[in-house]
């Protein structure tokens, strides 16, 4: 995963300038090698430029082991961004890298590398070790740091106010209520303004700071989350509930959100939600995914945003109560309500028990919130225990077979889930477009079929020559295939 570290240089200003000078001797470097094709991103902003260890290093007294240094990238090529833009060698030096006064007669400046994994401590180690009075700070985009006086990322932590953590903007004073371990009470209170520095901020939304903050990168924040929280009613003054705010907190039972409120994406993912009110909100896809909500009353006046191949380009939709499907599969996505909704369109012969299996596959990891139970009321212990043997993809296989027994797929889908569990049941044997089974290990199937009584002579008889006439028809395209090549 690539990941962002900023870092600040400190020491004599001679030698901070000759650190400067070598970055930007090694962004010409890379200049070079792309035989200037200085790119830019969507929003005119320098791309990253990847490290040539080799050179980098030797700048710094390293001869030998590149390949095991790690990979980087030099983060916006800040010097070329003002060369290109016709700014002189020694002024685009300054703009890039701004040496400052620090203290006890040290200077300090910031630069940023991206990295392919977790910071590497060899960049800072090699850059020290080549220096007498230079010393390197950094935040990585976990929040790891060695600042631990936060001299110089302050600002990339939220402020401790009465006991719990706020994420403060002066400019505007609001503040971001952080949802972590400081949340200690089973039902927590959100107050409506808090005093900093003798300054009020009104509270307009619950965060994880690490999403709200420019470092952010991991996807789903690393702050530990409250562990005893149950139950979380929002004040109408809360307006936004951010990505991630509140997310993996399993033992969260009870949620009410008020009119106006916009929950982010990924808000309540993961959560043991079971009691769920929502005012006339905005929710983000997947805000509720993974909870174990069953039932749900969603005003009519409900919007959600839905993203396409885009990612990050969302299309505002209201509820329609006539087309519900998209905010279930993806507001909703794998939790009860949803499965049952999908099942109830299996029996109706409305959806393929490919699908609605495929999807049922994480309910039967062991940390799952939500259980198979809540889907299959009937289930027993010994058919738990059954539908998860093995691992993951057997689980998807069995509750196929699982589902026919108990008759939860329509007639159609029966033969259709026979087919899949041939397919998938044994990784590398079968695939759509490459099927082939041997006698043994259709034997080997046979007999765990037979173990459940799934498949009748007949049906085994009929998959068996349809698994014929699909390798022979292989086989024919191959040669017709050969037959063509020119040479």
């Amino acid at each position: 995963m690539l990941t962002i570290v900023e870092y600040v240089a400190t020491g004599s200003r001679e030698e901070l300038e000759d650190l400067r000078a070598k970055l930007c001797a090694t962004e010409e470097h890379e200049d070079e090698l792309n035989d200037g094709d200085f790119s830019f991103d969507y929003d005119g902003e320098p791309t990253f430029s990847s490290l040539d260890n080799e050179h980098f290093f030797k700048e710094f007294g390293v001869l030998d082991g590149f390949d095991e240094m790690g990979v980087y990238w030099i983060c916006g090529t800040p010097y070329l961004w003002n060369v290109k833009g016709g700014t002189e060698s020694g002024k685009a030096m300054e703009l890039a890298y701004p040496i400052n006064e620090w203290k006890d007669g040290l200077y300090c400046f910031r630069f940023q590398f991206r990295y392919d994994g977790e910071e590497n401590p060899l960049l800072r180690e090699t850059i020290e070790n080549f220096y007498k009075t230079i010393k390197i700070f950094y935040l990585d985009g976990y929040h790891n740091t060695n600042d631990t006086n936060l001299e110089f990322f302050a600002d990339k932590f939220p402020t401790l106010i009465d006991g719990l953590h706020y994420v403060l903007n002066d400019e505007y004073h609001t503040a971001g209520l952080n949802c972590d371990e400081l949340w200690s009470g089973e039902v927590m209170t959100i107050p409506e303004t808090v005093e900093h520095n003798g300054e009020t901020y009104r509270v307009t939304e619950i965060v994880d700071f690490m999403h709200h903050s420019d470092m952010y990168a991991n996807g789903y924040g690393i702050g530990s989350k409250p562990k005893n929280l149950l139950e979380l009613v929002i004040p109408p003054y809360i307006q936004c509930v951010g990505d991630f705010a509140c997310a993996y907190i399993p033992s969260l039972r009870k949620v009410s959100i008020p009119d106006g409120c916009s929950v982010g994406y990924g808000a309540f993912m993961n959560c043991g939600i079971e009691d769920l009110t929502l005012g006339d909100v905005h929710l983000d896809m997947k805000c509720f995914s993974g909870t174990r909500v069953k039932d749900v009353e969603i005003p009519d006046s409900t919007s959600w945003t839905e993203y396409g191949d885009f990612g990050g380009f969302g299309q505002l939709l209201h509820f329609v109560k006539e087309e519900p499907e998209s905010i279930f599969e993806g507001v909703f996505s794998n939790t009860p309500m949803s499965f049952v909704r999908q099942l109830e369109e299996c029996r109706r012969g409305e959806c393929s028990a490919y699908y609605f299996c495929h999807g049922l596959s994480s309910l039967f990891k062991k940390d799952s919130l939500v259980k198979p139970e809540d889907v299959f009321p009937e289930m027993s212990d010994e058919d738990l225990e059954w539908l998860r043997k093995k691992d993951n993809n057997y689980a998807v296989r069995n509750v196929v077979i699982y589902g026919m027994l108990h008759g939860y797929f329509t007639r159609d889908d029966h033969y259709m889930a026979k087919l899949f569990f041939l397919r998938n049941a044994r990784p590398g044997i079968m695939h759509d477009n490459d099927i082939s089974l041997s006698l043994p290990e259709f034997k080997d199937l046979e007999a765990e079929l037979n173990l459940k009584g799934v498949l009748s002579e007949e049906e085994k008889s009929d998959i068996l020559n349809r698994l014929e006439k699909d390798r022979l028809e292989r086989e024919k395209s191959i040669k017709e295939f050969d037959e063509e090549l020119p040479f």
